[in-house]
């Protein structure tokens, strides 16, 4: 307990604990850091497109390649937040072949481009084709760098999309998204290390305070 008969040194020890425990919050607070390199980019998108009319005859199973007109992104979440309603993703008409997804490539430069390593083609019938992409996404693939996305390149990234037909119309959507849905909080090791360290200064140092103000 802090002595009584001294006003001043009762008014510090009340100062002293209080600066203590500003500087274990800090301290515990420090613990957590954000996992910035590498994954500094992330977010799914929704993308969407004009779609194609075939010919008489043309079915999405006894044909693999498809003009698709104007590939189009919309507002997202993490880093896709703030993009654009009916953005242009790549050329105005974009050239998709089924029967040879391993070089598929989309996106322009204002946006980033996906890139794919692997594919699965998860359903296909006459009427409706889904398809599977692992890859990258590289958000500084553009001239002059991207006015709406954060500054990252190679990131991890899986693009699903899915056609349907009906009569000779087909329509194309799709799903981007690069390093899952948010970036994770964790302890960086060095960083933990020097919050223990600091943690047990701390508890000595405050044993030490309450000492001299008792």
């Amino acid at each position: 307990m802090c002595s009584y008969g001294n006003t001043k040194r009762v008014r510090l020890c009340g100062i002293v604990r209080i600066l203590s425990g500003l500087l274990l919050l800090v301290l515990l607070g420090s613990q957590q850091i954000k996992i910035a390199q590498g994954t500094e980019f992330y977010g799914s998108d929704p993308l969407g497109s004009a779609g194609v009319v075939v010919g008489s005859g043309i079915d999405l199973l006894n044909t693999d390649e498809f003009n698709i007109y104007h590939v189009f992104a919309n507002p997202g979440t993490g880093d896709f937040a703030n993009v654009p309603y009916f953005t242009s993703v790549g050329p105005d008409i974009w050239t998709l072949d089924l029967g040879d997804l391993s070089n598929l490539t989309l996106g322009s430069q204002s946006f980033g481009i996906f890139t794919a390593s692997s594919s699965q083609i998860l359903s296909r019938d006459e009427h409706f084709v889904d398809v599977y992409l692992d890859g990258v996404f590289d958000t500084t693939a553009g001239v002059g760098g991207t006015p709406f996305l954060t500054s990252a390149t190679g990131e991890m990234a899986n693009l699903r999309f899915s056609m349907t037909q009906t009569g000779q119309s087909i329509s194309w959507s799709g799903t981007l998204m690069v390093n899952g849905n948010m970036p994770l909080l964790v302890p960086e090791p060095t960083a933990g290390m020097l919050s223990l360290l600091g943690v047990f200064g701390f508890f000595v140092w405050y044993r030490r305070r309450r000492f001299l103000c008792s």
